[in-house]
C-alpha cells in the first residue's frame, strides 16, 4: 500500500501546479449565508463549510485526492464523485470569496455533523487510515503541501477574530449610546424617587443599618442612602445600576453615590437583593 501511495504522490505533485476541478454544474454566486454542509468555490479550491462568524466562512479544504485521507478526515459524495475534506485545520474565509455550488446529501450531512457538532469519530466508511506522525509518508507529505496553499485563510482567523471583538465593542457602545447617560445628580433625584414611590417590604425600626449585595454595600442612616461600590483599586467609572426593571447610566464620585431618601426605615436586605450595579465599558 505505501509503494503504490508513493506512487501516487508522485503523480499528485506532477498534476497539482495545473490542477483544474472540474464540476457537472457552474458555481453561482452567494446571495444567501452560507450554510453548514454547504459546498463552495473558493480561492484555495472546493471548501466544505462549518459555520459563519461576521464576514467570515469557517470550513475545511476539500480535495479530490481521496487515497491521502487519513482517519480524521472526511470523505463524502458530490456532484457523482468522492472528495475528501482535510480536517487539519479550519480555514477562514471571507464570505464574499466564495462561489455557492451545492450542499452534501443528507446521510453525509448527518455522519459530518455529529463528527463537527457532537466530536463523534469519522466512522471508517468515511475516513481514511491511520498512521503514524511520521513526515515520510505520503499522506502527511500530501497534507503539508496542501495546507500549505492555506496559509492566508488559517491566519486569517486572527483577523477574523479581532474584527468580532471590535464589533462587539461597537454593538455594546451603541447600546449604551441609545440609553441615556444621567449625571449623578440626576440620577440620585431618580434613584430617590424610584425608593420612595417603590412598593417596599416593611423595614422594622430594630432593621440593619448596613446591607451586603453582589458588588456593593448599603449604607443608611438620617435620612441618607450611601452606595458604596467594591472598587478593586480603580474608580468606577461608567456604571449601569439596574433596578426593578429600569437601568440608569452614570457616572459616581469615588466609587460611592450619597442619596437622600427621607423614610422612616428601608429595608435594606431587600434592597442589596434586588439592585445590581455593574460597571461598562466607556464611550469613546
Amino acid at each position: 500500500m505505501i509503494g503504490y501511495l508513493d506512487e501516487l504522490y508522485r503523480i499528485y505533485l506532477e498534476l497539482d501546479e495545473e490542477e483544474d476541478i472540474t464540476l457537472d454544474f457552474e458555481p453561482q454566486p452567494k446571495t444567501v449565508k452560507s450554510e453548514f454542509g454547504e459546498v463552495c468555490l473558493s480561492p484555495i479550491g472546493l471548501f466544505l463549510v462549518t459555520a459563519t462568524s461576521g464576514r467570515y466562512v469557517t470550513g475545511f479544504k476539500v480535495s479530490p485526492w481521496i487515497d491521502f485521507a487519513i482517519n480524521t478526515d472526511f470523505i463524502f459524495s458530490f456532484d457523482n464523485k468522492k472528495w475528501v475534506a482535510i480536517t487539519e485545520h479550519e480555514l477562514w474565509i471571507p464570505e464574499d470569496q466564495l462561489s455557492h455550488i451545492g450542499m452534501i446529501d443528507s446521510v453525509d450531512l448527518e455522519i459530518f455533523y455529529n463528527y463537527y457538532a457532537n466530536k463523534k469519530p469519522i466512522p471508517s466508511s468515511h475516513s481514511g487510515l491511520t498512521i503514524p506522525d511520521d513526515p515520510g509518508y505520503p499522506q502527511n507529505k500530501f497534507r503539508e503541501r496542501e495546507m500549505a496553499k492555506c496559509l492566508e485563510f488559517i491566519m486569517s482567523q486572527f483577523q477574523a477574530l479581532e474584527e468580532l471583538e471590535e464589533s462587539d465593542v461597537i454593538e455594546e457602545n451603541t447600546a449604551i449610546e441609545s440609553k441615556k447617560v444621567i449625571d449623578i445628580l440626576t440620577f440620585k433625584k431618580i434613584f430617590s424617587e424610584k425608593i420612595i414611590t417603590a412598593e417596599l417590604p416593611m423595614a422594622a425600626a430594630s432593621s440593619s443599618k448596613v446591607a451586603q449585595g453582589e458588588n456593593f454595600y448599603l449604607f443608611y442612616e438620617n435620612g441618607l442612602l450611601t452606595i458604596i461600590m467594591n472598587s478593586d483599586g480603580e474608580s468606577a467609572g461608567l456604571i449601569k445600576i439596574e433596578f426593578e426593571s429600569e437601568e440608569y447610566i452614570t457616572i459616581p464620585e469615588n466609587n460611592r453615590i450619597e442619596i437622600e431618601i427621607i423614610k422612616d426605615h428601608l429595608p435594606l436586605e431587600y434592597l442589596a437583593q434586588k439592585i445590581r450595579i455593574s460597571r461598562v465599558r466607556s464611550i469613546e
